[in-house]
């Protein structure tokens, strides 16, 4: 499936070509990256996640497993966040070896409307060549 197929206007597909450490980022550079703001029993965590359509984060499952509420704050800023309705890990997760299926999608409680600085990511072509350097992005607080 082609990305304008799914949406007319996704992030930067160009983004996905190289890696450069500790690079400072404008903002809106990465317009699909969230910062998640995760409620549980003992306090808070962050992780980041990936916007993938207006109503869907995609994220590490072991962010979310024993969440009781997640926020999706974009930048530092969680005065305009969206509440999650849903969190959906994938059904193989298992807690003790969160190296396999570590994967979460997050169900919005509202749409989020996109903008230049907020977009979904841009799927790569099935002929993407992986064999080479590619791009992470996180908020560096590991």
């Amino acid at each position: 499936m082609h990305n304008e197929k799914i949406y007319k206007d996704c992030g930067d597909e160009q983004s996905v070509r190289s890696i450069i450490p500790d690079k400072q980022v404008k903002k809106g550079e990465y317009p699909w990256t969230t910062l998640l703001q995760i409620k549980e029993e003992n306090g808070f965590s962050e992780c980041g996640g990936t916007v993938i359509n207006n109503r869907y984060i995609l994220t590490a499952a072991h962010c979310c497993e024993t969440a009781t509420e997640v926020k999706v704050g974009f930048g530092y800023d969680f005065s305009n966040h969206i509440l999650v309705e849903k969190i959906i890990l994938h059904p193989a997760y298992n807690a003790a070896d969160y190296h396999d299926h570590d994967i979460a999608l997050l169900r919005l409680e509202t749409s989020m409307t996109f903008t230049e600085s907020l977009k979904p990511i841009c799927l790569p072509p099935s002929t993407l060549d992986t064999s080479g350097d590619l791009r992470g992005i996180g908020w560096h607080l590991t």
